[in-house]
């Protein structure tokens, strides 16, 4: 078996990305990139091969505190912001003896654990997964299956969004598709949604996120604008395309058009844009938080199909994990909350 940590640059990631049925945006070297760039993490990827065989787990290897007092070698790891997750290519022992490795190989380098987000639609070796770390539900994430005619998608919407989809048409809004003109509108937009909504500053990604993200993953990205009557932005959102995935990445809504839920109208049209240019699914994501809150209530108005969203954490030095415990103070905290319980703010 061949057994690696790899970074972005090498031909490997993408050859095992190659070999993988499916595989979605936030497995790409690219992205993994770009999240660690704006994260103080180091992109990498757990690469394990033995002939047709392939593991790729993409990763954001990350320092730990200084405030711990640890060994500077000393790490842990997290997926890329999205739903990054644990690809495998092979039946059989493969995936329990590749996660083996791969908790093998993290403590011989001195990650101390990692915290994975599995794909909600992307099978995993969930024996394999669970003989390593454990795995928790957080709740169920929204998606629209395309290959479905599209009046079938459309009588999957709750009337309302449609009374209002339709309101929205009578009154001169429309969507308009790759207007990079209108990008920097769309961050000032997402910031101050951001602001008003109290958002933790981690979603307030800087300006030089946005262009990197777009010249990242160029065509994979794409900008869907509503325009209002006086053709100014009254939401918009990205959205990316990787392998027939149409993934809903982010979005935002000028304040003084929210009453009116403009993207209501920028999602139904997402369905025929999607669905036309041949992909076969279109994720929605889940709540806040993976909560049943009135974001989620939102995607569930488009579409009944759900799917479960997990994370798979591991802690692939128990002695270690214990004495960054013992630093931060957190022993009360269970396995299956946060995690690596270690980071847990003060305040949670």
């Amino acid at each position: 078996m061949r057994i690696d940590f790899i970074d972005p640059f090498d031909s490997r990631w993408n050859e095992a990305l190659g070999a993988a049925a499916e595989h979605d945006v936030y497995d790409l070297a690219e992205y993994a990139a770009v999240c660690g760039k704006y994260e103080g993490a180091a992109p990498i990827a757990f690469y394990a091969s033995e002939g047709a065989q392939f593991c790729l787990i993409p990763l954001l290897q990350r320092p730990l505190p200084p405030s711990f007092g640890a060994p500077a070698a000393w790490s842990d790891a997290t997926s890329p912001y999205g739903y990054s997750s644990a690809l495998f290519v092979g039946d059989g022992e493969w995936p329990l003896r590749a996660v083996q490795a791969f908790v093998g190989t993290c403590a011989e380098r001195d990650i101390i654990s990692v915290f994975v987000r599995l794909h909600p639609l992307l099978s995993v070796p969930t024996a394999a997964l669970d003989a390593a770390g454990i795995r928790v539900r957080h709740g169920n994430t929204v998606h629209m299956d395309l290959t479905l005619p599209e009046q079938a998608l459309r009588d999957q919407q709750r009337s309302g969004h449609r009374y209002e989809i339709r309101r929205l048409h009578l009154d001169d809004f429309k969507v308009v598709v790759d207007d990079w003109s209108l990008y920097d509108r769309f961050v000032q937009l997402y910031w101050e949604a951001m602001r008003d909504l109290n958002a933790d500053p981690y979603y307030l990604f800087p300006a030089g996120y946005f262009g990197d993200l777009r010249r990242s993953l160029g065509p994979r990205l794409h900008l869907l604008s509503v325009l209002a009557p006086d053709r100014s932005v009254a939401a918009a959102g990205l959205f990316t395309e990787t392998q027939g995935i149409v993934q809903y990445h982010l979005s935002c809504t000028a304040e003084e058009h929210r009453r009116r839920a403009p993207s209501k109208l920028m999602l139904d049209y997402a369905i025929t844009w999607a669905k036309s240019a041949g992909n076969h699914v279109l994720h929605l994501g889940g709540g806040a938080g993976s909560q049943a809150d009135g974001l989620f209530r939102f995607k569930t108005g488009f579409s009944k199909t759900h799917a479960p969203f997990h994370t798979w954490r591991v802690i692939c030095d128990p002695k270690r994990y214990s004495e960054l415990i013992e630093a931060a103070g957190a022993f009360d905290v269970p396995p299956e909350g946060f995690f690596p319980a270690y980071r847990k703010p003060k305040d949670r």
